[in-house]
């Protein structure tokens, strides 16, 4: 997750506009503590013993690279 993490907040800062860079981070940071409870919910249910929590988060990692891509696009 801080590779993630660190590599994400990097790129965001070299590309985004520095007067816009409090308000993305700002939607960042709300987004991540909106998510926090559910988060918490659905892996209280997996056993944290298998891969699937790991695909899981993998997998959330990649829609919220592709997701952030499509939107930096569209700030242009």
């Amino acid at each position: 997750m801080t590779i993630f993490n660190v590599q994400m907040l990097s790129y965001l800062q070299s590309t985004i506009e520095k007067e816009y860079l409090g308000r993305v981070f700002s939607i960042i940071a709300f987004f991540a503590l909106m998510l926090m409870p559910l988060g918490t919910v659905v892996f209280s249910y997996f056993n944290f013993k298998t891969l699937l929590v790991f695909g899981v988060v993998g997998v959330g990692d990649l829609l919220t690279c592709i997701l952030l891509k499509f939107a930096l696009k569209s700030l242009k």
